[in-house]
């Protein structure tokens, strides 16, 4: 899960709190306090400093997809690209060998956990 610094007061939301305590060479290097919703803040001590952060939101990431049907089975194919280029030449690609029917090319927002 990744976290992010609290940025106001109101991002702490604790109600019936667990407790995950962390340790580096003996000495207790992280909190983890937990509420029965789910929601959470971490404390860290990292060189001196003194963090509090709550969980990040997830990253997304922008593709462009290649969509169409195969024309004697009906299968429906989806093939994802990070790149425009690369999406229009799989999707030339599948034209020229007349194998799909109605082969398009979308850009889709994917949220990709890290």
């Amino acid at each position: 899960m990744n976290w992010s610094s609290i940025k106001k007061p109101a991002d702490l939301k604790l109600d019936g709190v667990t407790f995950e305590c962390e340790y580096r060479d003996k000495v207790l290097s992280a909190v983890t306090a937990t509420d029965k919703s789910g929601n959470a803040i971490r404390f860290v001590q990292e060189n001196y400093n003194f963090h509090a952060m709550i969980p990040a939101a997830p990253e997304k990431k922008t593709v462009h997809v290649v969509k169409g049907t195969v024309r004697e089975i009906g299968t429906e194919i989806r093939e994802e690209f990070d790149e425009l280029y690369a999406a229009n030449g799989r999707r030339s690609e599948i034209e020229q060998a007349d194998v799909c029917k109605d082969v398009t090319v979308t850009t889709e927002e994917v949220v990709i956990p890290f």
